[in-house]
């Protein structure tokens, strides 16, 4: 799985003097686009040798086992998820949606949630707002799905993590709500290092309050 895992932003800037955080962004973005592009036969057929049979009418779920070698196949499962949704299109928001939906854990569940939140399809929207309302009532999933949006991948990035300060769930009173959606934005450095100044602005006019 890691060798068909990209490096993230933050490794690939320890190489870059000076730090351009979008330059780096689309540089990975491209690179998942690439790989789609040259493997998408291999990378589908890959994913779907590794993924359950679904059960027929009447019959149980194959359950996921947490032995060592079902946990290796979750997690290149997950990694080529990433990369076949590489076009953001609606034929790679239903493979994600389809999942997310399907997943019978939560590591499944949250990687198919990462994968939906870079997407402008409607299935993004779906799948958090079921998320949501499956997390009531447990501070740490509602947490995890503040982190997921924070960490998103969308042009309008920052006014989605303004609008998200709103929510009937967010309190900056709560250390671990605040840091789950503003930490992880501070962390999401294409946007925080907007050009126009408005991701730094979340930040501190949060300081001030």
């Amino acid at each position: 799985a890691l060798t068909l895992q990209l490096p993230s932003t933050e490794v690939l800037a320890q190489e870059m003097s000076p730090v351009d955080p979008e330059a780096l962004q689309a540089a990975v973005r491209s690179a998942r686009k690439e790989l789609f592009e040259a493997f998408s036969e291999e990378l589908h057929a890959l994913y779907k040798q590794l993924t359950l049979p679904e059960a027929a009418a009447g019959e149980a779920a194959a359950a996921e086992g947490l032995d060592a070698a079902n946990v290796a196949r979750r997690r290149l499962r997950n990694v080529l998820l990433r990369l076949l949704a590489a076009p953001g299109d609606a034929a790679a928001a239903a493979l994600a949606y389809k999942h997310y939906s399907s997943s019978k854990c939560m590591t499944d569940t949250y990687a198919a949630l990462l994968v939906l939140a870079d997407m402008q399809q409607p299935q993004r929207q779906q799948a958090f707002d079921h998320f949501y309302e499956q997390a009531k009532g447990d501070p740490l999933l509602v947490d995890k799905w503040f982190r997921a949006q924070a960490g998103s991948d969308l042009p309008d990035q920052v006014e989605r993590v303004a609008a998200l300060q709103q929510h009937e769930a967010f309190t900056i009173k709560n250390p671990n709500r605040l840091r789950a959606l503003l930490s992880a934005f501070v962390f999401n450095r294409p946007h925080f290092h907007r050009k126009d100044g408005k991701g730094y602005q979340i930040i501190a006019d949060a300081v001030l309050k």
